[in-house]
């Protein structure tokens, strides 16, 4: 993985600098555990070739990750990104967002003719609403309950693999954590439909998670931080439940017994079909992948079929 985030941006900064292109953009994939040795050979790639690192906190900053209040302080004291942006956490659903740069940033975006309006730019409202969010982060140590539940939750995922075929990598640091769902460990096959299921089914159950990765098959957890070990076990414990009829209804349940490689996904999903979408009246389509074939809202067939 981090020989291939090494490349992604080495090929980023080269195919515009060949093209004469303005600008390259390059992003890590979500929820990748931190590594010290990447973010600052890539920040002296991209500086040495006249760009600019951007650490985009709006999902991981203010906590999230627990160690550190901003998760690009994961990277050590001697990184610094030369653009912060955060937004969601910082309002605690109220809309505010935040760029934080360097002056000499600032002063070249100033200097370069265009002009950045925005009417409710500052309002003290909004200003109000995001020290009352830092004072509660502070008050109630959700810093803290970040490293504890995230520990706690990450041990419960951990278990679920040793019983659980479909349960591949689990990464992440704090409440920012990744399960990915596959259908053979060994050769990582996507399980982008089973993941589709998950989320159908701890819907139904009141829990609100979605799939992300370029094939949507590593479910995210992001949960309020304010989260329990109450409710991580609670989560954990339903999708055990789902994990289960599914490896029944499928099949694999009875293969990783026999120690047989499980077949291949041929499951294809569209970007409404992520689990940020579920309200869309739509519902998923799922082909033949196994033994039996999962349907909308848990229907199992052996015919190959279209929903």
């Amino acid at each position: 993985m981090v020989l291939w985030i090494m490349w992604s941006v080495r090929t980023g900064i080269a195919r515009p600098c060949l093209s004469n292109q303005p600008s390259a953009t390059e992003r890590c994939p979500p929820v990748v555990s931190p590594c010290h040795c990447t973010l600052p050979l890539h920040r002296r790639h991209v500086r040495r070739a006249g760009g600019v690192f951007i650490a985009d906190e709006v999902q991981v900053g203010f906590g999230r990750v627990g160690s550190r209040f901003w998760a690009f302080q994961l990277q050590g004291d001697d990184f610094a990104p030369d653009i912060v942006t955060m937004g969601k956490p910082i309002g605690n659903g109220h809309p505010l967002s935040c760029v934080v740069t360097t002056r000499e940033i600032a002063e070249a975006f100033m200097s370069s003719g265009m002009e950045y309006f925005n009417t409710f730019g500052g309002n003290p409202v909004s200003c109000a609403i995001g020290l009352a969010v830092l004072d509660v982060i502070e008050k109630e140590d959700l810093q803290g309950n970040a490293v504890r539940v995230g520990n706690y939750l990450t041990r419960l995922l951990a278990q679920l693999k040793e019983t659980h075929p479909l349960v591949g990598d689990i990464r992440g640091v704090g409440l920012f954590v990744g399960v990915e769902l596959v259908r053979d460990r060994a050769k990582r096959t996507p399980a982008t439909a089973e993941a589709q299921e998950v989320i159908y089914k701890l819907k139904e159950q009141h829990i609100l998670l979605s799939a992300d990765g370029p094939h949507r098959n590593v479910l995210k957890f992001k949960p309020p931080m304010c989260f329990s070990e109450e409710d991580a076990k609670f989560a954990v414990d339903k999708i055990d439940e789902i994990l289960t009829a599914i490896e029944k209804a499928t099949g694999l349940a009875t293969l990783a017994k026999a120690g047989s490689g499980n077949g291949a996904c041929k499951r294809t999903m569209n970007f409404e079909e992520n689990g940020h979408h579920l309200l869309n009246g739509k519902d998923h389509v799922s082909e033949s992948y196994g033994q039996g074939d999962i349907q909308p809202h848990g229907r199992v067939t052996n015919k190959r079929q279209k929903t």
